[in-house]
Order: structure tokens, then sequence, then C-alpha cells
């Protein structure tokens, strides 16, 4: 008679279990590690906003600048000095300096005015800022008369004139060339609803052009105590 062996008995054991402890132990573990890692993730992830934010700005710039060089180094801000209004949707005079196709402006400059640090549904990621002539008379998104131009030449220091910055506006699904001024002092402090305002979003820090089109990373403290001086033409008159 043949004798078989248990096949039970001839597998090998099986491993020792996890108790609890460990397995408590193990979770903490991974805890502690999605801790370090996510702030790690999350700020690596922010930079490359800010990085794409800078990029946008930069496009801005070579618009401007070029639109600048081709048109008796004059420099356009919210709306025509001609009557046309708002023309932040559209790019207005610098639309056709945006890519080599003019067919493919609208989607560009779609996509160049909105930050891509914003992530609320606004209508505009970034601020074309109204310079003021006084202290505190222009803002984000104001208009200014009919004196909705000026020649590079008239800004004494480019290098701390503002064009462009990190802000909000529109609190209505639109953008109106009627909206008002709104001063400096609102630009850094978020009025109304809160959709209206500057914002440093980038890890406290808000993009910013200058005239001179070299762009600066700064925080609230910045525009707080340079903001006025960012903002005043010196010695041009308030008239168009």
């Amino acid at each position: 008679m043949k004798h078989y062996p248990n096949l039970l008995r001839s597998q090998r054991p099986l491993g020792r279990a996890f108790t609890l402890i460990e397995l408590l132990a193990s979770i903490a573990v991974i805890a502690i590690l999605a801790a370090i890692l996510i702030p790690v993730v999350s700020s690596t992830i922010e930079r490359g906003r800010s990085v794409q934010c800078i990029g946008n700005l930069k496009m801005w710039a070579s618009a401007i600048q070029s639109y600048s060089l081709d048109n008796g180094n004059e420099i356009y801000w919210y709306a025509h000095s001609d009557g046309d209004g708002n023309w932040i949707s559209s790019g207005g005079p610098y639309r056709d300096y945006f890519g080599t196709d003019y067919r493919q402006a609208p989607q560009l400059i779609e996509e160049y005015r909105r930050c891509p640090g914003d992530d609320e549904d606004h209508v505009a990621g970034y601020a074309f800022v109204l310079p003021s002539y006084d202290d505190g008379s222009g803002g984000v998104g104001a208009r200014f008369g009919s004196r909705t131009k000026l020649n590079a030449g008239d800004i004494a220091n480019p290098a701390d004139f503002l064009l462009i910055t990190d802000a909000v506006y529109g609190s209505n699904g639109d953008i109106s060339a009627g909206r008002g001024a709104l001063g400096i002092e609102n630009m850094i402090k978020p009025i109304m609803d809160g959709t209206r305002g500057q914002r440093v979003r980038h890890q406290g820090h808000a993009n910013v052009l200058f005239a001179d089109f070299h762009i600066g990373s700064h925080t609230y403290e910045d525009f707080e105590e340079n903001g006025d001086r960012w903002m005043v033409l010196q010695g041009v008159t308030n008239s168009p």
C-alpha cells in the first residue's frame, strides 16, 4: 500500500502576520512621509506656475515693446485713445504682436491674460495698470479720460514704473472700461467682494512687468512701500 505525504504538511509555513502595533506603526510612517512630501510637491507645482506666469508676462513685454517701437514709442494700457474702449479680451493694439499667425492671436491672448496660478474663474489674472499723474489716481483696470496711452520717453524711471501685475479684475464675468479708477491703496488690498485687487499668489509674491520690460517678484509689503512710486509719472502733466 502506497503512502502519500500530507500535502498540507509539505507546504511551507505562512509568513508571520502583522500585529496591530506594527500595522499602526507602518501607517504612521506613511503619514509622516506624506506630510513631508506633499508640501514639497505643492511648492514645486507652484514654482512651475510662477515660471509660466513669468513666461506670460514676457510675451506681453515682447508685444508691448514691439508695438511701441513700431508706433513712435507709444504704450497703450487699458483702453484705446480713439474711443474703442476695452481691449483686454481682444488684445487691442497688441493683438498683431502675438505669434506669427494673426488668426491665433485671440487664443494666445486668452491664454496669456490669465495667470496659471489663478485657479478661480476670474475674467483675467493680470491687471493692466493705469499710471497715475498724482498719488493714487490710477489703478487696476481704470480708464483715465481720453489719455489712455503715453510715450515711453515720458517715463522718468522705467525700471520703477509698473505696467502689468498679478491681480484679479471682474466680478460679473466681464471687464468694462468704465468701471472707475482704483487707487494703488485699493490695488494692494482686495475690495468689494474680493474679486478685484492685487494678488500675491506665487508663494506670497506677485509677478510684475515694469516699463523697462524687466520682470520682478514682489510681496504685499513691497507694494505698500513702493506702490505710489511705481504708479506715478514724474514730470508729466495731467492732460491728454
